[in-house]
């Protein structure tokens, strides 16, 4: 399920950029793996 993350990590960050860290998304990656 890595590109299904992925995906969702590329929406998080094009929803908001600047309000989204890298830490949460990594922390998805993560708990997803």
């Amino acid at each position: 399920m890595a590109l299904f993350t992925l995906s969702i990590a590329y929406l998080y960050f094009s929803a908001s950029p600047e309000n989204v860290c890298p830490r949460p998304v990594m922390s998805l990656k993560i708990n997803e793996e």
